[in-house]
């Protein structure tokens, strides 16, 4: 993970972010995760989401970079961080919704696959994930980095493995349905 461990890497990436807008994401997570609800963001980065979800739901950050998760205990002092991989997720604790917005696609399926067992295992009954992808079918590293990119059907199948898909929302990042928001329940 030495890309996000460079602060300039990371600053650079924040740059490029500046005209986030999580809104779509939100409302729809809203429809399946009631206010109060606890959530594990994996792969919190500079924390972009945070704000919001810290504010409608009891909130653990995670990032496996040790620069993002220095920036995120200074900004959001009073939300708990870790430090975890998202392959592998080891905690003593349950959530109901395990939330990650362009996280997992710097993991191989094979990593996905592990990622989404232990998962599983870290939801209460009931419990959802919810995920943001890159869709399409060529895969690419830049500056070290995987970016893995599925096709919906592909996801479907792989989620679908410990998880009944509850909604899908393909929407553009960048392009015209460059991405999808897939939530899951447990089985």
């Amino acid at each position: 993970m030495g890309f996000y461990d460079n602060s300039e890497n990371i600053d650079k990436y924040i740059d490029m972010c500046t005209e986030y807008d999580g809104t779509l994401l939100y409302s729809e997570l809203e429809k399946f995760l009631s206010k109060g609800s606890s959530l594990l963001e994996l792969g919190s980065g500079p924390g972009f989401d945070l704000d919001y979800l810290s504010s409608i739901y009891r909130v653990i950050a995670s990032d496996l970079s040790e620069e993002f998760i220095k920036r995120l205990k200074i900004k959001f002092h009073n939300i708990p961080v870790l430090k975890l991989n998202a392959t592998n997720i080891n905690l003593h604790q349950k959530f109901d919704c395990i939330f990650s917005n362009k996280v997992l696609h710097h993991l191989t399926r094979e990593e996905l696959e592990l990622s989404l067992n232990s998962q599983f295992i870290n939801l209460n009954p009931k419990g959802i994930i919810a995920h943001t992808f890159w869709l399409g079918s060529e895969d690419q590293e830049i500056e070290g980095l995987l970016f893995k990119y599925y096709r919906e059907s592909e996801l479907t199948e792989i989620v679908s493995k410990k998880f009944n898909v509850l909604s899908k929302v393909c929407y553009r990042e960048f392009e015209d349905s460059d991405s999808l928001f897939i939530i899951a329940q447990v089985k």
